[in-house]
Order: C-alpha cells, then sequence, then structure tokens
C-alpha cells in the first residue's frame, strides 16, 4: 500500500471507520510514521464499550482521539470535508 500512495503521489490520508482504540490507532500511527499526512475524521469514527474491562466506548474514543491529536493526525468532523469540497 506505501508503494502505491507514494508512487501516485499520495501524501495525505483521511482516515474513517471503525474501531477508534484498535484499527483507526494503528492506522494512523503506522501511516504517519511512514511520513503521511494523517487526518481523522472525529464523527465518522465509531468504537464500542469493553464492559470486561469497565471502559466506555466514549472513553476508548476520547483518549483515542487525543492521543492521535497530540502526535500522529490532524482532527476534524465532517462538516469541514463538506465546506472544503
Amino acid at each position: 500500500m506505501e508503494k502505491y500512495l507514494r508512487d501516485n503521489g499520495i501524501g495525505t490520508l483521511v482516515v474513517t471507520g471503525a474501531v477508534a482504540g484498535f484499527c483507526i490507532n494503528t492506522t494512523v500511527r503506522v501511516g504517519s510514521d511512514l511520513g503521511f499526512r494523517m487526518i481523522v475524521v472525529r464523527d465518522a469514527v465509531m468504537g464500542f464499550d469493553m464492559p470486561d474491562e469497565q471502559l466506555s466506548a466514549r472513553a476508548i474514543f476520547d483518549v483515542t482521539i487525543a492521543h492521535l491529536k497530540s502526535d500522529f493526525a490532524e482532527i476534524i468532523d465532517s462538516d469541514a470535508i463538506v465546506a472544503a469540497s
């Protein structure tokens, strides 16, 4: 995937989907480590509760987004994408 992106001049990746604490976190951190500009669309990402750990989806989501924002990605809402198009 990295080769394809670079060969096609793609330097910015916009990330949406599931699950904030797992797939989104990993995708953004790896992309950032590889030198891509990473953008996470906050209101287009979901999570789930981890009841065995007594963690709510909201808590996991908020901490994940805060970590990603601190070092790995720009965090925006979908309104920003709509406004830019």
